[in-house]
């Protein structure tokens, strides 16, 4: 139906969604050709919804802005997340704020960075990034020639963390 293929933005906020959940949007988002933003904030995906939409990125060409915030998703569902980044060419924003992502999920992601050339906005605040995941992201950063934000607020970065980053800036 016209309707259908003409939406481009899906909002579904602070709804209880979880895996079940995100097995049918992993589907949607393999076959829709017109969504481009798809928010999930304040939901219950975990690691297991997210490698559900992991997969589904790894097919769809038109998402560029997900947000995941607020998920309890951690550093598995981040790798998941990670890979799928590797082969997507569409995802221009990612939002993972308030999850429990720590150094593993910051270096798997640093990976990603290392070959995506679409990703320019990449939010990670109030995670548990620490020194260590800051200095896997800087690694990122010195390749990395398209990501224009990072938001990295109250990560436990500490001095030793923001030296890394800073370095990577030269």
């Amino acid at each position: 139906d016209v309707y259908k293929r003409q939406l481009t933005t899906l909002i579904l906020d602070a709804n209880g969604i979880q895996k079940s959940g995100t097995e049918e949007l992993a589907e949607v988002l393999k076959l829709n050709t017109t969504l481009s933003t798809l928010h999930l904030v304040w939901n219950q995906i975990q690691d297991s919804g997210c490698k559900n939409l992991s997969d589904s990125l790894k097919h769809n060409s038109t998402l560029s802005s997900l947000s995941l915030g607020s998920n309890l998703i951690q550093d598995y569902g981040v790798q998941e997340l990670s890979s799928a980044l590797k082969v997507n060419k569409s995802l221009k924003a990612l939002n993972l704020e308030q999850n429990l992502i720590r150094k593993d999920g910051a270096g798997s992601l640093s990976e990603s960075l290392k070959v995506n050339t679409t990703l320019t906005v990449l939010n990670l605040d109030h995670n548990f990034i620490g020194e260590e995941g800051a200095k896997c992201l800087s690694e990122a950063l010195k390749t990395n020639t398209t990501l224009t934000t990072l938001n990295l607020n109250s990560n436990l970065l500490q001095d030793e963390g923001l030296i890394h980053i800073a370095r990577a800036l030269k």
